[in-house]
């Protein structure tokens, strides 16, 4: 079996790839830029896929048999609202219909819990209404129905897995966690925005697992990956500090938006049936590991 991982050298790409590595299949990886570092096992390709040419003769090189796609335009705070959004809709369908005519069988792609009307707490795959607020949330969500239905006429295997909230070692050092964690150490305030605010947070780790089992699940659909907790931001925000040993003022600015979602947790239901998955992880043992990796890894922009 050949997969082939898109967003390779990215956040949760440098997970998957751990993943992978050793496993039984012969991993091919893309990254825009190249790769972040070489691995044994691991065949890595430069390539820009909203470029046609470049995606179509990477495919037809490889043949995979398998696709994780994770690569995207994942810019901290633009992304939300980037017409690049746009682009990656196209780069993707156009992947996904070259990789199933070139033999493929099953692709599976990153979501987003941003596809769910928001105003439902608590969001099931089968009941709780698509209803993005966000043009990414849109096109997510539109890029999704075109590939259902495109598998749905051309025998492909497709699984599409909802993010919720990732975090840990890499992520982008203007999200929430990287931002408490340095400032915490450099004694400086901590700003704290909507700290009401309930997150279903998921270790970058577990979400690696996740999105690996779906690509030998037979399983087809939208798949939430999230742990089902829910935990409010100051909550974590305490216990990073609690970890740290260190009690820095929490400072609660004016938000910019003040139309905050209070309450965001997925019922992970569908994953576990499908594939046995259990995150391995609970909100303690994650932010202790990101906590310890965050002097060695350096925090990196986007998925790659």
């Amino acid at each position: 079996m050949r997969v082939l991982v898109t967003g390779a050298s990215g956040f949760i790409g440098r997970a998957v790839i751990d993943l992978l590595e050793h496993s039984e299949f012969t991993v091919h990886a893309v990254a825009h830029n190249g790769p972040s570092e070489q691995r044994s096992g691991v065949t890595w390709h430069r390539c820009d896929l909203t470029n046609p040419a470049e995606s179509v003769a990477l495919i037809r090189s490889i043949r995979p048999t398998h696709l994780l796609h994770l690569a995207w335009f994942a810019k901290p705070s633009r992304f939300w609202t980037s017409d690049e959004n746009l682009r990656w809709v196209a780069a993707t369908i156009e992947l996904v219909r070259e990789f199933r005519n070139s033999g493929g069988e099953r692709a599976v792609c990153a979501g987003s819990c941003a596809e769910y009307d928001w105003t439902y707490p608590v969001m099931r795959e089968k009941s709780t209404p698509l209803e993005p607020g966000t043009l990414y949330g849109w096109a997510k969500l539109s890029c999704y129905q075109l590939l259902r239905a495109y598998a749905d006429t051309s025998g492909l295997s497709l699984a599409w897995g909802r993010l919720f909230f990732i975090y840990g070692p890499g992520e982008a050092s203007s999200k929430l966690i990287p931002h408490v964690i340095s400032s915490t150490l450099a004694q400086r305030e901590v700003e704290c925005r909507f700290p009401d605010s309930i997150r279903d947070f998921v270790f970058v780790d577990d979400c690696a697992q996740a999105l690996v089992k779906l690509l030998t699940a037979s399983e087809a659909g939208a798949f939430n990956i999230s742990t089902g907790q829910g935990h409010s931001i100051l909550a974590v925000v305490e216990e990073i500090q609690r970890q740290l040993g260190k009690s820095m003022p929490i400072v609660f600015p004016e938000p910019a938006n003040a139309h905050e979602a209070p309450k965001l947790v997925g019922v992970n239901d569908r994953l576990r049936q499908a594939t046995g998955w259990i995150p391995a992880h609970d909100l303690t043992s994650g932010l202790s590991k990101t906590i310890a990796s965050w002097k060695v890894k350096k925090p990196t922009e986007g998925q790659g």
